[in-house]
């Protein structure tokens, strides 16, 4: 029985770890300025909020966003880094980063990439604050 109290905190962190749903929420993007970048080199990234409404971007214990690394390999998205967090859901610390309707969010990141390839950058965020949260993904850029 006390196996079972062990494990099972265990699955609900790996359940909550499973990736979203690839699609972008209509009126919301995330665009990196460039298509190309060189290894270190820090990406812009905005990202966009053309709603009527606050989207509430999560934080990883720290001011900016959290984010993921997503690869493009053998035709499918696969996370690459994860910016030193345990996972991209784990990401709902407070305070949140408010992007307001018809707004932007402005965000230089510099990822741990050490590999020829194409990525994206992948955030959480609500429509609401805390519940509801989804994934948001970049546009794809390659970095040599």
């Amino acid at each position: 029985m006390r196996r079972i109290f062990v494990l099972f905190p265990l699955y609900v962190l790996l359940l909550g770890c499973q990736d979203l749903a690839n699609e972008n929420s209509p009126g919301q993007s995330a665009a990196t300025s460039k298509k190309g970048y060189t290894f270190g080199e820090a990406i812009v990234t905005t990202i966009s909020n053309q709603t009527a409404k606050t989207i509430f971007l999560h934080t990883c214990c720290g001011p900016d966003p959290g984010y993921a690394v997503d690869r493009f390999e053998s035709g499918t998205w696969t996370e690459y880094e994860r910016n030193g967090n345990p996972c991209l859901r784990m990401c709902i610390g407070p305070p949140p980063i408010l992007v307001r309707p018809y707004q932007n969010y402005e965000i230089r990141l510099t990822p741990g990439v050490d590999r020829i390839g194409t990525y994206r950058f992948r955030f959480l965020f609500s429509p609401d604050e805390g519940a509801n949260a989804q994934e948001l993904a970049s546009n794809s850029f390659v970095v040599n």
